[in-house]
């Protein structure tokens, strides 16, 4: 079996798919239709991966203080949670029954990368926040809160760019601006176009040796693998407790493939 060839094949996929609608459609293109026909194909094939207890639809998240996220292109909820609204492809949700959301691009530029970044962080940091509340009022909640600083299980918010036309400097530093010192808005996974990937880590070790553990964001050139190693990150998140990591992931270590990395800017006062 050839591992890498299988996931490669995933990003081929999503590739493939996402061109047949401007080959169809040539220079009449509509670009509203073109980017919800990209979120389509996404949702698609994350269906066909996650967990069948997740669902994936385009919605909106309702709060306890009456306030609404920004529209998400891509939410992901749990079915065994209710909702507060559901039509063929919209939902509002409660944070509870939120497992997270996408941002999908079909190119990032150095333009609309800073709105796009902190829009995803606003989302991530709300809805933390109110799930938190949730566990410490409750001590119910479907995120675990661990000590500030060491990775918890946030609901996972994250960027899918088809294409992106920024720098990987320019990525990182927008993202230490969007989280603003604040772990709640640490945008945990990007995916560049199908090359590049993006992860938050949290005391992360290379090896068991390793003495400087690392809080920040790091790129990955992962050549063809960056669309498979976003849905693998996805599906690692949904609770598969299992110390076998393959066939999930192409790569034995993707470590030696990392090209930047930023260091996450805490926050300068407590709260």
């Amino acid at each position: 079996m050839n591992l890498v060839e299988y996931h490669k094949s995933i990003g081929r996929e999503l590739s493939d798919v996402k061109n047949r609608f401007r080959l169809l459609l040539g220079d009449q293109y509509n670009r509203f239709a073109d980017g919800k026909h990209k979120e389509s194909i996404l949702k698609t094939v994350l269906q066909r991966h996650l967990q069948k207890n997740i669902s994936a639809k385009n919605g909106f998240i309702r709060f306890d203080d009456n306030s609404i996220s920004s529209e998400i292109d891509i939410l992901l909820f749990s079915n065994d949670r209710p909702l507060l609204f559901e039509n063929s492809d919209l939902v509002v949700s409660t944070p509870h029954a939120v497992f997270g959301g996408i941002e999908v691009k079909t190119t990032l530029t150095s333009s609309n990368l800073a709105e796009c970044l902190d829009k995803i962080a606003n989302n991530l940091e709300k809805t933390s926040e109110h799930l938190e509340k949730a566990y410490w009022s409750d001590l119910y909640t479907t995120i675990q809160s661990q000590t500030r600083g060491v990775s918890r299980n946030y609901p996972w918010f994250s960027l899918f760019a088809f294409d992106s036309e920024a720098t990987d400097e320019n990525v990182l530093s927008k993202l230490n601006e969007a989280a603003n010192g604040n772990y709640r808005r640490a945008i945990p996974c990007l995916c560049l176009g199908p090359d590049k990937f993006v992860r938050f880590w949290s005391e992360h070790r290379k090896s068991i040796s390793d003495t400087n553990p690392f809080t920040g964001w790091r790129v990955y050139d992962l050549k063809g693998l960056a669309f498979s190693y976003f849905i693998s990150n996805m599906i690692w998140q949904d609770h598969v407790n299992s110390a076998e990591t393959n066939p999930w992931f192409a790569l034995e270590s993707k470590e030696v493939k990392m090209i930047h990395e930023i260091p996450f800017r805490k926050e300068t006062s407590n709260k």
